[in-house]
């Protein structure tokens, strides 16, 4: 329901240019968690979490790496909500009101998942699990495990910085490339 929104959105867009991506490979799909009708609003909260230590935002096909490592965080007792947010130009043009509330800035770290260079995210996340080189042209799993995108690894990553940013606030103010990659 999610995708068949978004293009709707993008197909009706009159003052904006648009653009379809779309995946190639089959996606884990979240009916009991999308919010058909939040999509308009550019970013929404997906899974809530009480008490959470942070936010994991996942975007289009990164989704799946946001809700597991979600849980895999969650079996270690962090607490994560996640955030869905399929356009950062919809979301910019809510209230500040709606983007405080589903943002809670200041109040909780915020990981970005999104297999892209992370252009743009330091407004509304204080890391980033993205990519700094091009892509490869590869099956979808194949390349994800090449770019180290795999819900563990990705978990790991985001206790490391929260193990990080307990010792170091100022952390928060910087945005942190969470995907170091090595060679491969």
């Amino acid at each position: 329901l999610g995708d068949v929104y978004k293009r709707q959105i993008a197909i009706e867009s009159k003052e904006t240019p648009t653009i379809l991506s779309l995946s190639r490979q089959k996606l884990t799909q979240y009916p009991g968690y999308s919010r058909r009708d939040m999509v308009s609003k550019g970013g929404y909260v997906f899974i809530e979490a009480d008490d959470a230590q942070l936010n994991i935002i996942g975007v289009g096909a990164e989704m799946c790496f946001a809700v597991e490592s979600a849980k895999k965080l969650a079996s270690k007792g962090i607490k994560a909500r996640v955030l869905s947010f399929p356009s950062q130009r919809l979301f910019s043009s809510q209230s500040i009101e709606y983007q405080r509330s589903v943002l809670r800035k200041g109040q909780l770290a915020t990981v970005v998942i999104e297999a892209y260079a992370p252009n743009g995210w330091e407004r509304y996340a204080t890391a980033g699990f993205n990519m700094q080189e091009f892509g490869k042209s590869l099956p979808g799993a194949v390349a994800y495990d090449y770019f180290g995108f795999d819900a563990e690894n990705i978990a790991h990553s985001i206790e490391r910085y929260l193990s990080a940013v307990s010792k170091d606030e100022s952390l928060l103010w910087e945005f942190q490339d969470l995907n170091q990659i090595k060679d491969h």
